[in-house]
């Protein structure tokens, strides 16, 4: 059973991919450990026909768990994918993954913050966020993902996927189309009814910039908070977007959980910044400078 505050309790035997195992027995403070400066590189394969492995793959993590500075490269399926539980990241690098960089599923509800996901064109249909919500409805996916930088460039034509009553709230954050790339022409789809009625209430964005030719969903944009278009996100050498409108910006958390009742952002997690994207304009150098491997990024 899966113990959840203010949720009572609900069934959490979970399936993830890849036979790595069920989610059973979660609990909200869980801790399931540390990983601090890991690189995974060049794993994944097909177990069985539409059953991969993942970069990592963490099912049912609770709280107590600590994730930081951790890299995911060139891995044949998605680079990391959380599978229920509300486990949080920082410093979470996914670069060249041949699917989705960042999948959650099962009602995952962590937060992430300085995310810097980049596609490769070796990939196929994959997106930068791919949301789900399958197999439990007593709890939805909506976690919180804060101070991210997407560079798009995949044969699919959006960047971002929310589908099946999955949520998200995405704050000071950049998706943008890679140098070259044609095909991806929306930074966000949200597809189904369920994900539809999320818009506004467990799905919103605020801060943030999204440098595709079209934004792509109307309602979403129209339910957030200061989405800019139609604004080149203008990355330099360390990924840090040097658009005017990309400094200045407080992510102020206690406004966002204001405004959106079932917010996730947790102002104890997240760092208070007034930029967006995963870098600093600011900043002389990355986070990601001396840890990831050479030629990556």
């Amino acid at each position: 059973e899966c113990l959840l505050a203010n949720e009572g309790v609900v069934p959490c035997n979970v399936d993830s991919e890849g036979e790595s195992g069920f989610g059973g027995g979660y609990r909200e403070d869980d801790n399931s450990g540390t990983l601090s400066y890991v690189v995974l590189t060049e794993g994944g394969f097909e177990f069985a026909p539409g059953n991969e492995i993942n970069g990592i793959s963490l099912i049912g993590v609770g709280s107590g768990t600590t994730l930081d500075h951790i890299q995911i490269d060139s891995n044949a399926d998605d680079g990391i994918e959380f599978y229920g539980g509300n486990v949080s990241v920082k410093y979470l690098v996914l670069t060249g993954n041949l699917d989705d960089s960042l999948d959650w599923d099962e009602g995952w509800q962590g937060n992430v913050q300085y995310l810097l996901a980049i596609q490769t064109a070796n990939g196929t249909e994959g997106n930068g966020i791919e949301a789900d919500t399958e197999g439990t409805t007593d709890f939805l996916s909506k976690p919180t993902i804060a101070n991210a930088t997407f560079v798009f460039d995949t044969e699919d034509p959006r960047g971002w996927v929310f589908k099946a009553s999955s949520g998200g709230f995405l704050l000071n954050s950049i998706g943008t189309v890679a140098n070259g790339n044609t095909t991806v022409t929306d930074c966000v789809e949200v597809v189904g009814t369920g994900a539809q009625s999320n818009i506004g209430v467990g799905l919103a964005f605020s801060n943030v910039l999204a440098d595709c030719p079209n934004f792509g969903d109307a309602g979403l944009e129209a339910a957030s908070l200061n989405v800019i278009t139609g604004v080149a996100a203008d990355l330099n050498a360390f990924y840090a977007s040097q658009a005017a409108q990309a400094a200045g910006q407080p992510i102020n958390i206690a406004n966002f959980n204001a405004t959106y009742a079932e917010s996730t952002a947790d102002a104890t997690f997240l760092d208070d910044t007034d930029y967006i994207g995963a870098v600093d304009p600011a900043a002389t150098e990355g986070w990601f400078e001396g840890w990831t491997l050479d030629g990556t990024l």
